[in-house]
């Protein structure tokens, strides 16, 4: 006659609590906990997937890696130029900054990711209402920079580019580099 080894305590894996087990590969206590339990394995094996799915759709994908050069790119900008105020107004107050460009990256996309031509900028009354307030930012980039500097922008200025994928990952090496050089400088 065989002798029946009595299974020690486990813990099940959903609720936590200690049962004993019918068999030796039970994992969990209840019917109930083993639903949920069975459930949350397969949303976790979604998720990965899914995760996977989006990265290999992400390394072909130009826009991705666009709007990615354009976040590092800005948070360099804005790091860049901390201790000064709007580029168009001058104002320093504590509102929302961003990335302005004088040429506009929708006109020139050669210019979209050069620092020539982006500044801090206030976001709501410089950049979106008065749409880069222009007129004032071409005056202080004069004043700062000199009147050629501004005229090879403006030549520049229509120059269309199409970014490659290999160009836009070296963009964003490069303005990662330039962000950590600036925060090791700080």
């Amino acid at each position: 006659m065989a002798v029946i080894k009595q299974l020690k305590d486990k813990k099940c894996r959903w609720c936590k609590q200690l049962f004993i087990p019918a068999q030796s590969l039970q994992v969990v206590c209840t019917p109930q906990c083993a639903h949920a339990y069975a459930k949350s394995k397969r949303e976790k094996s979604y998720k990965a997937e899914t995760r996977a799915m989006r990265k290999k759709l992400n390394e072909s994908n130009v826009k991705y890696w666009a709007d990615k050069a354009k976040t590092v790119c800005h948070d360099y900008i804005k790091k860049r130029d901390k201790l000064k105020g709007c580029i168009s107004c001058g104002t320093t107050a504590d509102v929302q900054y961003a990335a302005g460009h004088f040429i506009p990256s929708g006109r020139a996309s050669a210019l979209r990711y050069d620092e020539r031509n982006i500044f801090k900028q206030c976001n709501n009354y410089c950049n979106k209402n008065m749409s880069g307030n222009v007129r004032l930012y071409r005056m202080a980039l004069v004043r700062d920079y000199g009147e050629e500097y501004v005229q090879e922008l403006e030549r520049i200025g229509h120059t269309k580019k199409t970014w490659k994928i290999p160009e836009l990952q070296e963009v964003i090496e490069y303005y990662k580099a330039k962000l950590k050089e600036l925060n090791n400088a700080n």
